[in-house]
């Protein structure tokens, strides 16, 4: 009775063990989830070495080379096709997530040792931290728990190489502890356990605070960036009034001294008036840019776009907005990278017009649920090169240029970019509410 209630908890353990490590891995890449077939080769891969480190592997090495294997045969799953510089993300990913799909039955090895409990109750404990770590790896996985991709790390080098190191130490005494059971008469630490859930939790919450904390930060700069754009504009607009009350309070005189100059049919003093009054006051007026921001329903949107709109005018580039109908799309979830993605469309084109002689930015709303960037260029936009995560074409996106647009649409299926480019102009269509 006892060497098969021993090999069924050994089966489901391999089983439950390949279906937590995968739905971890899942849920760890984020943005890059696997595909159904993906999941089958990679789960056939996990439990080939499950059995082979069970019954074909000798003891010595059996913990060392599963463990090395099964990291390995994870970081050729998440990296196919995205082959990046996402690497050491993918690594990262796959070693924490031995770590959370082994945690729950570690613990309760350790517990069944420690109180010596009887082979019976052992295996229902089995069942029973089976199901637990079944629970704890698909939850996350089932509700789409997305954590930080290669876009975060991407600026946080040092932060990356730093998790890394921790979890590969972790790693290895965890291999060396299990060779320990296997081996020795080691029964486990409940103090180890508790100790590495604990930091590889750590590894996993400091980069989201950081995230967030980094969100927050430039959403009030971008904040900061409106009230300033704001106040000039309404200077604009003020300068823009008084012009208008200047000139309706001569427009009186100036009709009078016309009226004058007809009744006394003296073409002279008509054509003085016109001279240097009307001629000189067309000239005066202002030439006002009509914006009509009150079309567009979004605040932030139309906040991203006062701020470009200064930005284009100190660079003396001309920016225009044409919009016909109110600007409010159903189907889209507006967040904070949204409009950094926005932004980043926004500042390339604005460079892009600065080099040209037509200097010209203009954004089309088409219907309620499309828009278009279109700008002057010097030459074709190669979006190949773009597109790579360490080129950028300015000092403030330094290592990121398109990158960070191509992983936001990556994970993003309501939104669509299309890019045309020739000689002259560049036109970037965004489409909202495309899974729809």
């Amino acid at each position: 009775m006892l060497p098969i209630l021993s090999n069924i908890t050994l089966l489901l353990q391999a089983i439950v063990s390949v279906i937590a490590t995968i739905a971890w891995f899942g849920t760890l890449l984020g943005a890059h989830r696997l595909t159904f077939s993906a999941i089958w080769r990679l789960a056939l891969t996990l439990l080939l070495i499950d059995v082979a480190q069970i019954w074909l592997i000798p003891p010595t090495y059996q913990v060392a080379v599963a463990s090395t294997l099964t990291i390995l045969s994870l970081m050729s799953v998440g990296l196919r096709g995205h082959a990046d510089g996402r690497r050491l993300v993918v690594l990262l990913d796959a070693i924490l997530s031995t770590l959370l799909a082994a945690w729950v039955v570690n613990v309760t090895a350790a517990l069944e040792a420690w109180l010596a409990l009887p082979a019976q109750t052992a295996f229902f404990c089995d069942l029973l931290a089976s199901g637990l770590t079944l629970v704890l790896a698909l939850i996350p996985y089932r509700y789409h728990f997305e954590w930080l991709t290669a876009s975060f790390f991407q600026q946080h080098q040092q932060q990356l190489c730093c998790f890394l190191s921790i979890s590969v130490v972790i790693r290895l005494l965890n291999d060396y502890l299990a060779y320990l059971m296997l081996t020795t008469a080691y029964q486990g630490s409940l103090v180890w356990e508790a100790a590495s859930l604990v930091v590889v939790l750590i590894i996993i919450l400091i980069p989201i605070l950081r995230h967030q904390y980094d969100l927050l930060a430039c959403k009030l700069q971008q904040r900061d960036r409106m009230l300033v754009a704001t106040q000039q504009y309404t200077n604009q607009l003020e300068k823009q009034y008084l012009a208008y009350r200047t000139f309706r309070h001569d427009y009186k005189n100036i009709l009078a001294s016309l009226a004058y100059g007809i009744q006394n049919e003296n073409m002279a003093d008509v054509q003085y008036a016109y001279e240097s009054v009307v001629k000189t006051s067309q000239r005066a007026l202002p030439q006002v840019e009509a914006l009509q921001l009150h079309f567009i329903a979004d605040v932030n949107l139309r906040s991203a776009l006062l701020v470009k709109y200064q930005e284009a005018t100190r660079h003396a580039v001309n920016f225009t907005i044409d919009i016909q109908q109110m600007f409010d799309p159903k189907s889209f979830v507006v967040d904070v990278d949204f409009f950094r993605v926005f932004g980043i469309l926004l500042d390339n084109a604005i460079e892009s017009a600065m080099e040209t002689p037509e200097k010209l930015v203009s954004v089309v709303f088409i219907g309620s649920e499309q828009l278009a960037i279109i700008n002057s260029t010097k030459q074709p936009l190669d979006m190949t090169k773009a597109m790579l995560p360490n080129y950028s074409s300015k000092a403030d996106h330094a290592g990121l240029g398109l990158y960070f647009v191509d992983q936001f649409l990556a994970r993003r299926q309501d939104i669509e970019l299309i890019t045309i480019t020739d000689k002259t102009q560049v036109r970037q269509e965004l489409t909202f509410g495309v899974a729809s």
